[in-house]
């Protein structure tokens, strides 16, 4: 009908028409003169075939009488270019002079007699098949690309819904992995190819839907369903074409094949919010691996480790590690006394200080020369009552430091973490790290009291009665033994009684620990330490004890190291910096070693004094000249030591006291003790215990890895982007492994156009050659048939057959007979039964 109409505002119109057979101004195809024409023409048609019986278009006709008769209607419709259009109203003389039932055998006669073509054309064969096999190139590109499309695509979209942590995947490249930079450019990579090959494969898929679908004559496509394998290339159609993809959607191809526009427009985007690697913080409880490989303060274990530029020393193979380690446990000591002693004098002069420890600059130490390490002040008491409580100064401090053994932890590779690297910095491509250890801590006491030295003479060998005065003090040190000066211990022997024993805890009361032996008192403002190694051995010594000279009497400070179960290990590394810290005492901490099944000792702090530790106690003690007050020398620790002792009872709000100088000195010397120690002990070892060995320990992980998944929730709708792409790849290849033939995909523009120029036109898209088709136009439906091995295309319903509906007429003309053998219509005749999938 629309056809009808159309021809009816041609023959109006005609004069204005170019005569498209000839390229040339002249009257439109439906012209009066091409009326005229027509009916000539069509009377010697039927003719022809009444005389002969023989079609005007059979094999028979001679190529010269078939152009002269071309020739003589150019000619004639020449001839009336300029006649005036006759109006006509009624087209059944046209329709009862026409050659209708005989032309169905020959569809190019119905579309030539209709559009006006004076002479039909002879129909070319095609010189390609329809189909192509399972070896065909095309073919097997299709279903590699297919196949790359789905995988990654299901990989891609199973990475991000199971978001894993790359680990030690992406570190370091001198670690033998891969950077940052390296792993997003993979990833991204891979995230392209995957979109390109979606594309290429869904648009071929796009292609062999429409073909396969235009040889059914009871489907047919339209021109909005041909356009839309623009869209998975061009996206941005759907939306410069409104009434196009508003046609297209009516179809069912047309939401597929919109969805894949906008997943294949999406992906890269998805993979980038979902797929590649980002820093994310993650948290997790786990059972951490550590090696212990040595007794808590063992020195003998840490010397042999030292390394020192001596090759000998005259004193033997030992003194040479005794002499590296306590050059380094002295560096070690100045660096945290020097930077404590920084803090508090920014405290004094920019803010008021507290007499409360929890509140006064805390223990600093190193380790490693760069993982900054902060103690914490425990077990707090009130000097005041206890300086009431004896009558004189009472200064006791302890402090806690975290287990060193936690650094090394962190880089064991049966842990599985993303870890520091091996100088404890963690890695500069990742972002930080958490580690809380549920672990003992190393602690020590320095408990210091003021005495006058009627008070300390026990205590002072060159007080004692029938003490020969005539040693030389500056080698009581180097005596091979001091046992013809000191009586030796025994069982159930102790030295002499003092006022002092309350307060340090010597004598029968306190299981017979023995007091210190000076051999002389000290000057003011110097300091001496006592070495009873040689009279009294282990298990009888266990705390080192330092006698200081003050301006109007002495100070006795004594120091013993222990473990304590009221704290846990953190562990906190950056690219920038790393820094170990202890957190003891508080109520809300979980992982405190004392509130967890790895205490398996469940002892107290009291019954843990570490005795291994003595040893290394008496080198730093060396180290820092604590003891040059037996030769009357003058060093700045013994005047510093002196000086900071509390002239009231109580804490000093600008200066800190002598036992917390003490303890931030001998801070160090937890952090060697711990180093390869022991993680769940609080006690030393059983003798004849074997080392190293494995022990695990409890820690809360929190780190800034890279994770895939995303990193906002608005970025979870991405996940309709990843899904959609896999199952539509998914389909594709499935739509390959069943049909292993593909059909010449008539979409594809080139090949479209060679369609087009080779079948006849039409008058349904009359008036869209210069703007385009109009919103019914595009939802005509078409057909792919073949007439002698010739492929055309044409309307599902004929023109002669709307112009018999226009006048009522009811009968199904303008169908192909099918009556060619060839193998293009014998392919044809096999795609007009193959079911469509749209």
């Amino acid at each position: 009908m629309a056809c009808a109409r159309s021809n009816l505002l041609e023959l109006q119109e005609s004069s204005r028409q170019p005569n498209w057979n000839t390229g040339l101004p002249g009257p439109g195809p439906l012209s009066n003169p091409s009326i005229r024409r027509h009916k000539r023409f069509t009377e010697s048609i039927q003719g022809d075939i009444g005389a002969s019986g023989h079609s005007w278009f059979s094999d028979t006709v001679d190529d010269e009488d078939r152009s002269s008769s071309i020739d003589a209607d150019l000619h004639e419709s020449s001839d009336h270019a300029t006649d005036a259009a006759e109006p006509l109203d009624d087209y059944s003389p046209l329709l009862a002079a026409s050659p209708i039932t005989d032309a169905t055998k020959h569809p190019h006669v119905k579309a030539s007699w209709l559009t006006g073509l004076s002479s039909p054309q002879v129909t070319c064969a095609s010189s390609k098949p329809l189909q192509s096999n399972v070896k065909d190139r095309t073919y097997i590109t299709l279903l590699a690309l297919a196949v790359f499309s789905t995988v990654f695509s299901g990989i891609y979209l199973t990475i991000a819904v199971i978001r894993p942590g790359y680990r030690d995947l992406i570190l370091q490249s001198d670690d033998g992995r891969i950077s940052y930079s390296n792993a997003k450019l993979i990833f991204a990579l891979i995230g392209k190819l995957v979109e390109l090959a979606f594309v290429t494969v869904f648009v071929a898929f796009v292609g062999q839907a429409i073909s396969t679908k235009a040889f059914h004559k009871a489907h047919g496509v339209t021109l909005a369903e041909i356009l839309m394998r623009g869209w998975i290339v061009q996206p941005g159609q759907m939306l410069v074409q409104p009434p196009l993809f508003k046609s297209a959607m009516r179809s069912l191809i047309g939401i597929p094949s919109a969805i894949a526009a906008l997943s294949a427009l999406l992906y890269t985007t998805a993979v980038s919010a979902l797929v590649v690697p980002q820093l994310s913080t993650f948290q997790i409880n786990k059972s951490l691996l550590a090696v212990a490989g040595q007794e808590f303060g063992d020195m003998n274990a840490l010397l042999y480790e030292c390394e020192t530029p001596l090759e000998s020393d005259p004193l033997g193979t030992t003194a040479k590690y005794i002499t590296c380690i306590e050059s380094k446990l002295l560096a070690q000591s100045l660096y945290d006394f020097s930077t404590w002693l920084s803090a508090w004098a920014e405290t004094a002069n920019n803010t008021a200080s507290s007499s409360d420890l929890r509140y006064r600059p805390s223990p600093f130490s190193i380790l490693s020369s760069n993982i900054s390490v902060s103690g914490q002040w425990i077990e707090i008491s009130n000097m005041t009552d206890a300086s009431n409580s004896f009558d004189r100064i009472i200064n006791n401090v302890s402090i806690a430091m975290p287990h060193a053994a936690v650094v090394d932890s962190s880089l064991n590779k049966h842990n599985s973490m993303s870890r520091p690297d091996r100088k404890g910095k963690i890695d500069q491509s990742l972002g930080s790290y958490d580690a809380q250890a549920s672990v003992a801590s190393g602690a020590i006491n320095v408990l210091c009291a003021s005495a006058t030295r009627e008070e300390l003479a026990p205590l002072v060998y060159e007080t004692w009665p029938h003490a020969n005065t005539s040693l030389d003090f500056a080698n009581w040190y180097e005596y091979a033994s001091i046992a013809g000066y000191v009586p030796s211990y025994g069982p159930g022997e102790w030295l002499n009684r003092t006022t002092l024993d309350q307060i340090f805890g010597f004598g029968p009361l306190f299981g017979q620990r023995r007091p210190p032996v000076f051999p002389r008192f000290p000057i003011p403002y110097n300091t001496i330490i006592n070495d009873t190694g040689a009279y009294a051995p282990l298990p009888y010594r266990d705390a080192l004890y330092v006698l200081g000279g003050l301006a109007d009497g002495f100070c006795l400070c004594q120091m013993k190291a222990y473990r304590t179960s009221a704290c846990s290990t953190e562990y906190h590394a950056t690219s920038l910096q790393s820094l170990l810290s202890v957190q003891c005492e508080d109520p809300n901490d979980t992982l405190q070693f004392e509130k967890t099944k790895m205490n398996r000792d469940n002892i107290s702090a009291s019954a843990t004094i570490s005795l291994p530790w003595m040893d290394l106690a008496n080198a730093w003690a060396a180290s820092i000249t604590l003891g040059a007050g037996i030769t009357r020398e003058n060093t700045t620790i013994a005047r510093l030591l002196t000086e900071f002792f509390p002239s009231e009872r109580s804490l000093n709000l600008k200066m800190p006291s002598t036992a917390e100088a003490l303890a931030v000195l001998a801070a160090s010397t937890l952090m060697q003790a711990t180093r390869n120690a022991p993680m769940t002990q609080l006690t030393d070892s059983a003798p004849g215990t074997k080392f190293p060995f494995n022990e695990t320990f409890t820690a809360r992980i929190t780190s800034m890895q890279y994770f895939s998944g995303p990193s906002n929730g608005y970025e979870d709708l991405l996940y309709i982007v990843l899904a959609a792409l896999f199952a539509e790849s998914l389909l594709v290849l499935a739509w390959l492994i069943i049909n292993r033939k593909l059909v010449t995909d008539f979409s594809n523009p080139a090949n479209l156009f060679c369609l087009s120029i080779n079948s006849a036109p039409n008058p349904l898209f009359a008036g869209s050659c210069g703007g385009g088709p109009e919103d019914e136009q595009l939802l005509k439906k078409w057909n792919i048939d073949v007439d002698r091995e010739h492929v055309y295309i044409r309307n599902s319903k004929g023109c002669v057959q709307e112009l018999a509906e226009y006048k009522g007429n009811e009968g199904e003309v303008g169908e192909s007979t099918g009556v060619e053998d060839g193998p293009i219509a014998r392919a044809c005749a096999t795609l007009s039964q193959k079911k469509s999938l749209f």
